[in-house]
């Protein structure tokens, strides 16, 4: 494959996905080692808080400037959006830690990984994070 095919496919739809799933699976990487740690002295439900507010930051960042390459005016709207994704997840996250009988053990890490399964689906699934075509504007398909 050249090089200029490979960047191209970077850039489009597939370079996307590709990014998406690096950043996607660094944060809940960090996220789920963080909540690790903090869910013995911390308690499951705080660990999980402090865990989501380290890795929704980091993850928003990145996916905004190397997932959507989000620029100027759009990047506020995509930050809002990326953070109503995180809250749901967190919501989520936090209801599934609380009918577990053993949520600092490998259930609640389970339970994590599900929940950031579904919301990094529902965020990358956004009309808006469609990668737009430089010559025709147009979306392509994700």
């Amino acid at each position: 494959m050249g090089l200029a095919r490979w960047q191209h496919q970077m850039d489009g739809v597939t370079g996307q996905g590709l990014r998406f799933a690096a950043v996607g699976t660094a944060a809940t990487g960090a996220q789920l080692a963080l909540y690790a740690f903090g869910s013995g002295p911390l308690g499951p439900q705080l660990a999980n808080v402090c865990a989501w507010i380290v890795s929704t930051l980091l993850a928003n960042a990145a996916h905004q400037r190397y997932t959507f390459r989000v620029e100027g005016r759009a990047r506020d709207a995509d930050h809002l959006v990326g953070m109503v994704t995180s809250l749901a997840g967190l919501a989520l996250a936090s209801a599934a830690l609380f009918v577990l009988d053993e949520p600092a053990g490998v259930d609640g890490t389970v339970a994590l990984v599900a929940v950031n399964a579904v919301v990094g689906v529902a965020r990358l699934r956004r009309p808006a994070n469609r990668t737009r075509s430089r010559t025709a504007g147009s979306s392509l398909v994700t």
